[in-house]
C-alpha cells in the first residue's frame, strides 16, 4: 500500500450544525477514530457537540477541553478472560435495551441543543428523524467464531437493518484493492447511501522511521478489560529479557505515571504526538489489530506485530486478513513469548 495515496475525504454536503458526535466506548478506538473527523468539522466552522461515557468521554475531554462532553448512558458490557464471543452473545438483551436508552437519549440532546446532525460511531440507537443521521462502522458483514457461524447470516441481516434507520453511512476504508477490513465491509449491502471515506487516524503524518531506533520493540496497549490486562502482565513478565530499551504504552487515559523495570519502560498514557513520535523511533511495532490500530498504521506507512485479543473475532480476522497481505505478521496470545517475538520481528525483515 502506498501511504501519499492515503487521504479521508468526508462528504459533508449534508451536514448542519450543531452537529453530536459520539463513539462507542468498546475499547478507544472508536473514540481516536472520530478525532480526526472533529478537527474536520471545526475547521469547517461547524458547532460541535460531544457525547460519550467512560474512557471514551475522558479522552475526548483532554483531546477538546473547550467542547462539551455530554454523559451518554452506557452499555454496562462485561467482557470474560476466556470465550469473548460467547460472553457478548449472552449479553445482547442487554445490548438491545441499551441502543434503546440511546434512542431515548438522543430525543432529549435534540431539543435541548437544537442538534441538525447525528454523527454515531457504531452506536445504533443514535438517529433520529428530526436530525439527519450519520452511522460510521467498518463491520458491515459480522464474522462469528465457527462455532456461532449458524447464527451469521440472522446477526448480519439485522446488523444491516438496524444500520439501514440512518440516513447516512460512513465505512472508514477504501472500496479498492488498497483496503484493510475485507469481507467486513466489502460488499457494503446496504439500502442507504454509503461512502468508503478512507481511513480514519488520529495522526496527522506519514513518518520515515528514524534510522538510530531508541526502541527495540514499542507496545501499544488498547481494548476492552480484563483481556487488555491480560496481554500487559505477559509482556510484564518478559521485562528481565529485553536486551535493548523497550517502551510499554499501557493505554490508561487519565493516568500519568511512568517507571522503568530493566531495559522496559513503562508509560500509563500519550497523547497522539507523543505515541506518533515514539513509533517512529521504534524499530518494530507490536499491537493490538484493532481496525483504527490498522488505520494509524496504515496512514504512517508501518508494518508492525500484531496480537488479536482472543475470542474477537474482528481482530482474529483482520489479523489473518492483513498477514496474508503482507502488511503485519501475527502472534497468538496463547503463544506470546520472546522467542516468538523475535521471530515475528525477524519475518517483518524478510
Amino acid at each position: 500500500m502506498n501511504p501519499t495515496h492515503i487521504n479521508t475525504e468526508l462528504p459533508l454536503s449534508r451536514i448542519q450544525s450543531p452537529v453530536l458526535i459520539s463513539p462507542l466506548n468498546w475499547g478507544l478506538g472508536h473514540t481516536t477514530r472520530c478525532i480526526p473527523i472533529i478537527y474536520d468539522l471545526l475547521k469547517g466552522g461547524y458547532q460541535i457537540v460531544l457525547a460519550a461515557e467512560g474512557k471514551a468521554a475522558t479522552l475526548l475531554s483532554r483531546e477538546f477541553p473547550a467542547l462539551e462532553v455530554l454523559q451518554i448512558p452506557s452499555f454496562d458490557i462485561h467482557y470474560a478472560e476466556k470465550n469473548f464471543s460467547w460472553s457478548i452473545f449472552r449479553q445482547i438483551p442487554k445490548i438491545i435495551s441499551g441502543i434503546g436508552r440511546e434512542h431515548l437519549y438522543l430525543k432529549t440532546v435534540i431539543e435541548k441543543y437544537g442538534i441538525k446532525t447525528v454523527i454515531s460511531d457504531n452506536r445504533y440507537g443514535l438517529w433520529n428523524k428530526s436530525a439527519y443521521s450519520i452511522f460510521i462502522s467498518h463491520q458491515i458483514n459480522i464474522q462469528l467464531p465457527q462455532h456461532l457461524k449458524f447464527g451469521q447470516g440472522i446477526l448480519n441481516w439485522f446488523n444491516r437493518r438496524m444500520i439501514n434507520r440512518f440516513d447516512e453511512c460512513w465505512i472508514p476504508d477504501f472500496a479498492n484493492e488498497d483496503n484493510i477490513s475485507g469481507v467486513l465491509s466489502h460488499p457494503s449491502r446496504l439500502r442507504i447511501p454509503t461512502t468508503y471515506i478512507g481511513f480514519l487516524s488520529r495522526f496527522k503524518h506519514m513518518l520515515k522511521p528514524r534510522q538510530n531506533k531508541r526502541y527495540q520493540f514499542a507496545f501499544i496497549l488498547s481494548g476492552t478489560e480484563p483481556l487488555r490486562t491480560v496481554w500487559e502482565k505477559q509482556i510484564l513478565a518478559m521485562a528481565s529479557s529485553f536486551e535493548r530499551s523497550s517502551i510499554l504504552v499501557r493505554g490508561m487515559a487519565g493516568e500519568e505515571k511512568k517507571r522503568k523495570e530493566h531495559q522496559l519502560e513503562i508509560v500509563d498514557w500519550m497523547t497522539a504526538n507523543e505515541i506518533e513520535r515514539v513509533i517512529e523511533c521504534s524499530e518494530y511495532i507490536v499491537c493490538r489489530s484493532g481496525y483504527s490500530s490498522m488505520m494509524d498504521l496504515a496512514i504512517l506507512g508501518r508494518k508492525a506485530i500484531v496480537v488479536a485479543t482472543p475470542g474477537q473475532t474482528e481482530q482474529e480476522y483482520l489479523a489473518r486478513y492483513l498477514s496474508c497481505k503482507s502488511m503485519m505478521v501475527k502472534i497468538d496470545q496463547a503463544e506470546f513469548s520472546m522467542d516468538h517475538l523475535l521471530k515475528a520481528a525477524k519475518k517483518l525483515e524478510d
